[in-house]
C-alpha cells in the first residue's frame, strides 16, 4: 500500500517549507490550534514521513545564527590547531573523523549552543513532536561537522538502523536529525547527498553503480536520483536517520560547518555512533558480557571518577545539579485527534477538567467536514489510507477505523474514537 499510494511528491519545491506555524502540542490537545495550523503541520509531517527529509527556512533569527556561526568557528579553529599538534585527539569520545578533511566535534553546554531558540524552538518543536509522536524527547547529540575545502565525499550510510527490523510497515523514527545551517550551504560546499524515500521498508533492494561504487537502494528511491540538501542561512534540515546519505565534496574555498542535533525518544540511545567511556574492569569481560553490561559499566566508570575526585578533594556537590528528576510526562501527539476518545483521559493533565470542546467552536459535523476537507487537500482518499503512515493520520476521523499497535480500541498511532485493528 505504501508504494502504491504515495502521498507526497518528493521534488525540491515539495520538501522545502518557507516556515511552519509556531503552535505547541498543548494547543492541539486543547483544540485551540486553527485548521490552517493543523493542515500545515500535518503536511510537513507527511512530507517527512514520505520523503525522509524536510527543509524549514527562517527558523533561527539573524542574531542567534551569527552567534552560533562565530562560536562554532572559534571551537573548530581551536580543534584543528589541537589535532595538528596531537593527531590522536581526532578520535575521542568528544570528536571523530568523518572522512578526509572532515571531522565531527561535540559542542559544549553553554550559550549560544543551549539557547532556547535553538533547542526548544517554537517552530521546530511541534514538528518534532508530531514526527516522534511524543511530547517528551531529549537531545541525544549536539555537535558540529566541519568539512574543509577539498574534502572528499564520505561513504553512503545510514545513521541508525530500524529498531524493529522486518516489520513490513513504515514506523516513525526513533530520533530526528536536525542539521542547522549557520551559513548558506551551496552545492559547491558539498552539502549532504541523500536518496529520498530510502528510509522506507523495501521488499526488493537493487544494486546500482553510483560514482564508481555499487550500493543497494530501493527502486522507489532511484526515481529522484541523488539529491543535494542545499540550505539558506538560518534554515534547519530535518532528516530521518534511516535515510541513506553521505557528505558531499567541498569544491569551494570555504569551510562548511553544520550543527547536528539529534532529537530522540527518551528510551533510545544511539549506540551505533557513540559509546560511553568504560572502566578498566570492562576489558576483563567476555564479548557477550560487554554487550549486555555496556550501559551499567558506563555508570560504574562515572562512579569511579567521582570516588577519585573526592579523594583528590573535589567538592562534588558544587558540580552537581539541584534539579529534582521527575518521571516523564510521556504522551502521544496526534495532529488530527481533536479530543480524547469517549471514556478516556488521553490528552488531559491531572489538574485539568475533562473538556469536550468542539473544534473551532463548531459542531461535530463541522469538525468531520473539516477533517475530510484536509484529507482531500493531500490527494489521498480516506478509504485508501495505508496503515502506519507515520504518527498521526491513520483512522483519525471521528468514528473511523484506527490502526493500533496492540489492537486496543482507538489506540496506537492514529487510532480514532472508532474501533482498532489488532497489530
Amino acid at each position: 500500500l505504501y508504494f502504491q499510494n504515495p502521498v507526497v511528491n518528493c521534488s525540491k519545491h515539495k520538501y522545502r517549507f518557507p516556515t511552519v506555524p509556531p503552535v505547541c502540542s498543548r494547543d492541539i490537545r486543547k483544540n485551540s490550534a486553527t485548521l490552517v495550523q493543523l493542515r500545515q503541520l500535518s503536511l510537513v509531517m507527511r512530507t517527512f514521513s514520505d520523503c525522509g527529509v524536510v527543509i524549514v527556512e527562517d527558523v533561527l533569527s539573524n542574531e542567534l545564527t551569527r552567534q552560533l556561526d562565530e562560536a562554532q568557528a572559534a571551537l573548530v579553529e581551536s580543534y584543528l590547531k589541537g589535532i595538528a599538534q596531537l593527531p590522536e585527539l581526532q578520535l575521542t569520545p568528544y570528536s571523530g573523523i568523518r572522512g578526509k578533511d572532515r571531522w565531527e566535534v561535540k559542542l559544549p553546554l553553554e550559550h549560544p549552543f543551549t539557547a532556547p531558540e535553538l533547542v526548544v524552538n517554537p517552530k521546530l518543536t511541534p514538528v518534532i513532536e508530531m514526527i516522534l509522536n511524543t511530547t517528551w524527547f531529549e537531545l541525544d547529540n549536539l555537535s558540529v561537522v566541519v568539512s574543509l575545502p577539498g574534502a572528499t565525499k564520505s561513504h553512503w550510510h545510514t545513521d541508525t538502523k530500524e529498531v524493529h527490523p522486518g516489520v513490513p510497515y513504515h514506523l516513525p523514527p526513533q530520533q530526528v536529525t536536525a542539521m542547522v545551517a549557520v551559513q548558506d550551504i551551496t552545492e559547491e560546499m558539498g552539502p549532504t547527498d541523500v536518496f529520498l524515500r530510502s528510509h522506507l521498508p523495501c521488499p526488493r533492494v537493487e544494486l546500482r553503480e553510483v560514482d564508481g561504487k555499487r550500493i543497494g537502494v530501493c527502486p522507489d528511491s532511484w526515481s529522484t536520483g541523488v539529491i543535494k540538501l542545499t540550505a539558506k542561512r538560518g534554515s534547519v534540515v530535518l532528516m530521518d536517520p534511516r535515510l541513506t546519505h553521505r557528505g558531499g565534496i567541498n569544491t569551494s574555498k570555504r569551510r562548511r560547518t553544520n550543527m547536528y542535533l539529534a532529537f530522540a525518544h527518551i528510551w533510545y540511545r544511539d549506540s551505533q555512533n557513540f559509546q560511553p567511556e568504560h572502566s578498566s574492569e570492562f576489558d576483563a569481560l567476555t564479548p557477550d558480557q560487554r554487550r549486555v553490561l555496556t550501559r551499567v559499566d558506563g555508570l560504574h566508570y562515572v562512579q569511579k571518577l567521582e570516588e577519585a575526585a573526592v579523594v583528590a578533594g573535589v567538592d562534588l556537590a558544587s558540580l552537581k545539579t539541584k534539579y529534582l528528576w521527575k518521571a516523564p510526562d510521556y504522551r502521544p501527539v496526534n495532529v488530527h485527534k481533536y479530543e480524547p476518545p469517549p471514556g478516556s483521559s488521553w490528552g488531559q493533565r491531572e489538574d485539568e477538567e475533562p473538556k469536550k470542546q468542539p473544534f473551532l467552536g463548531e459542531s461535530e459535523e463541522a469538525r468531520v467536514a473539516a477533517y475530510r476537507e484536509a484529507m482531500r487537500s493531500y490527494d489521498l482518499p480516506e478509504q485508501d489510507k495505508p496503515p502506519f503512515r507515520g504518527a498521526a493520520w491513520a483512522g483519525a476521523a471521528p468514528g473511523g477505523d484506527g490502526w493500533g499497535l496492540a489492537g486496543d480500541a482507538g489506540g496506537g498511532w492514529g487510532g480514532g474514537p472508532g474501533r482498532g485493528r489488532a497489530g
